[in-house]
């Protein structure tokens, strides 16, 4: 059984301590980069093996991305976008900046 976006074991335990906004953002997270990366793979009439090829990875990762499942690694990330031609753009922010973010500042 696949494990869903919107269901992850290693998320719940924030959300039951209470700290749903850290599990929500994550989740949404995993949810976006899994749109864009079956959409962009589709716009192509790529297969996911296609793809993995294309970005020296797994199928089995590319599943992984697409269904939001395991951590998501930055360097696996950036093959996957530059084989689709997406950027891929991380940003740090310090906590005075999360804060004022979380309060739409």
């Amino acid at each position: 059984m696949q494990r869903s976006v919107l269901h992850d074991p290693e998320l719940e335990p924030r959300a039951r301590e209470g700290r749903w906004s850290e599990a929500s953002a994550r989740l949404a997270l995993r949810h976006s980069i899994a749109r864009l990366v079956l959409s962009a793979r589709a716009k192509r009439s790529w297969s996911q093996a296609e793809l993995a090829r294309q970005a020296a990875t797994t199928q089995a990762r590319i599943s992984d991305i697409e269904n939001g499942r395991g951590n998501l690694r930055l360097d696996t990330l950036e093959r996957v976008a530059d084989a689709l031609g997406l950027a891929l753009m991380v940003r740090v922010l310090s906590p005075a900046q999360r804060a004022r973010r979380a309060v739409g500042a």
